[in-house]
């Protein structure tokens, strides 16, 4: 899967008409509720035939499996080329700004990276496929901080490698490692240092992304390992509440203020209405990553020249 083919389908959608709105953020996978909803208006209800114009297109960026984030009139991107992944910023007029190289990518089956950089104030995050969480600067691509995750919390390797990206809730940036006594850890966004880990849940991560939510007035940070449905009080990381699978991964309702529905362990839950729902196929998420700033291949970009 070549990754400029996201760029070119993404940022048409986002800048087709530009004289009508301002185009929102889009941060961070999903958007910026990860709910897959966006507040723009004036968008078309039907493209011409043949497409809506290209405005832009690049390559030369690698592979991988993310999708991309927009803050601030800068499109981000996350590739591998040959073995190392890399972060990639672009302007809303496809030239390159920056490029930043975040370490080793995973390798084995559906090889690249997986992670789409969350943007937040300022700063990039990647939860890269091997573990490492990294924060860049978002706009001159300085890396701020780094933490190995399965390094420092004894993680082992899930099969696919780790599917997630990292969710910002205040001044914490979470993730899932899946260490002993550290299923979900979360630290502080600016400096890397750990706020609270779940200590007495030990269970690997899923293939899947954590969200933010509210209940009984407290956010709560809801994460799906690959034991059980989780709630974590999102200051502190205690357990709230947790609902472990059946035997078969089957379906089971469950009541915790909001009614849930669960059916597999590996999905992100999606939000619909009062019911979080999970489906069945356990490798596309539904719902609600050294330091370069020199391209390692030629990231050209291009703008289509009139008729």
């Amino acid at each position: 899967m070549r990754k400029a083919s996201w760029i070119v389908l993404t940022e048409a959608l986002l800048i087709l008409l530009p004289s009508i709105a301002q185009p929102e953020d889009w941060p961070q996978w999903r958007g910026l509720n990860r709910d897959g909803t966006s507040a723009e208006t004036g968008l078309l209800k039907q493209w011409p035939e043949g497409g809506p114009p290209l405005i832009w297109s690049v390559d030369g960026i690698g592979k991988g499996y993310s999708s991309i984030s927009v803050a601030g009139g800068t499109a981000y991107a996350t590739g591998m080329v040959g073995s190392t992944g890399y972060v990639f910023a672009f302007g809303s007029d496809g030239l390159l700004q920056w490029c930043s190289a975040y370490g080793p990518e995973w390798l084995r089956g559906y090889g690249g990276p997986r992670s789409t950089a969350t943007i937040d104030s300022g700063k990039a995050y990647v939860f890269t496929a091997h573990g490492p969480l990294v924060c860049l600067d978002a706009r001159t691509c300085e890396l701020i901080w780094p933490l190995d995750t399965a390094q420092e919390f004894q993680a082992k390797k899930v099969v696919h490698g780790i599917c997630e990206n990292a969710l910002i809730a205040g001044d914490l940036a979470i993730c899932t490692p899946g260490g002993p006594g550290a299923s979900v850890i979360a630290v502080n966004k600016h400096t890397g240092k750990l706020a609270w880990q779940t200590k007495d849940l030990s269970e690997q991560p899923g293939y899947n992304s954590t969200l933010l939510i509210q209940s009984a007035g407290k956010p709560v940070v809801v994460a799906l390992t690959a034991g059980s449905l989780v709630g974590l009080d999102a200051e502190t990381g205690s357990i709230r509440w947790r609902h472990t699978y059946d035997e078969k991964g089957q379906a089971w309702p469950c009541a915790i203020k909001t009614k849930l529905r669960v059916s597999r362990h590996k999905e992100t839950p999606v939000l619909q209405c009062s019911m979080f729902v999970f489906p069945f196929f356990s490798y596309s998420p539904i719902l609600p990553l050294s330091h370069s700033t020199t391209p390692p291949l030629s990231a050209s970009s291009s703008s289509p020249t009139s008729p």
